[in-house]
């Protein structure tokens, strides 16, 4: 609120006064990291809008649920919606990527904007814009004349976005920002953070590639439904274990494993994450 510009009354009152909002979450976590938004998320990703217009909300999309913008709605142009990532800390990694799946269809020729923009300075200011796309190249070919919602996956674009220029850092946050036009309704969901530029995505809970192997080399393959200290055992045909070892802060990673030295044959693989065991042969 100002008063009184240069000691005197002012004529014009109606500009001496703003409001503003900043928004404050403390939420941080280090990657590897997920995050699908089944379950709660609102106390570490944060749902925000410079104009309080329209957020990033969760729907229910056959039977699981996204987060999307209302943009077919949305008269509002030039509005911005912000999803954005807890504080980030990628300094134990040296390589990092992000995964994420979007769905949004074109109308007629307006012209919606979608931003992945990273800050270095725990949000504060984001000046790195790592990827952008409005229009056919956000869409890939798909329009609607309707409002828009994914029916089933071909109506999904699965896209990986490679990190290393932010590899080594703490106090990352990562922000998804569409940007409307009164086009159409954007979706997102699945996003994952990898510790590796070229990350090999699996269904199972972990697995062994190639198997069986030639020489003994080979490489450990994870995917669990949440992070976790990980112990890996190698076992033989006569119940001996091998090898047992530790793995912290296990999600998604691949790390170099085999059994070279070791005499031809099959082993088991014990993969215990918390109270899950799970089970592999290694030919």
């Amino acid at each position: 609120q100002l008063s009184e510009p240069d000691g005197e009354p002012d004529f014009n009152p109606g500009d001496n006064s703003k409001e503003f909002v900043s928004i404050v979450n403390k939420a941080s976590d280090n990657i590897p990291l997920r995050q699908d938004f089944e379950s709660e998320y609102e106390d570490q990703w944060t749902s925000a809008n410079p104009n309080e217009g329209m957020l990033w909300e969760p729907v229910l999309i056959n039977g699981k649920k996204s987060m999307y913008v209302n943009g077919f709605a949305n008269t509002a142009i030039n509005d911005q919606s912000w999803l954005v990532s807890p504080v980030l800390d990628f300094s134990g990694a040296v390589e990092a990527s992000i995964y994420y799946e979007l769905s949004y269809a074109t109308r007629g020729n307006a012209l919606d904007y979608f931003y992945i923009l990273a800050s270095t300075d725990c949000g504060n200011i984001y000046s790195d814009t790592i990827y952008t796309a409005s229009g056919p190249l956000l869409a890939l070919g798909r329009t609607s004349t309707g409002s828009w919602v994914p029916q089933n996956e071909s109506d999904w674009t699965a896209d990986l976005k490679v990190l290393d220029h932010l590899a080594g850092k703490s106090n990352i946050r990562i922000a998804f920002v569409f940007k409307n036009g009164n086009g159409n309704n954007i979706y997102i969901d699945n996003i994952e953070f990898f510790v590796s530029n070229s990350p090999m995505r699996i269904t199972e809970p972990f697995s062994v590639y190639p198997n069986p192997t030639n020489d003994g080399s080979a490489v450990i393959s994870f995917n669990l439904p949440q992070k976790s200290n990980v112990t890996v055992e190698v076992i033989d045909n006569v119940g001996k274990t091998l090898i047992n070892e530790t793995l912290p802060d296990i999600l998604n990673q691949t790390f170099p494993f085999g059994l070279t030295g070791k005499s031809a044959g099959v082993y088991i693989i014990r993969v215990t994450a918390g109270k899950s065991v799970f089970y592999e042969k290694l030919i």
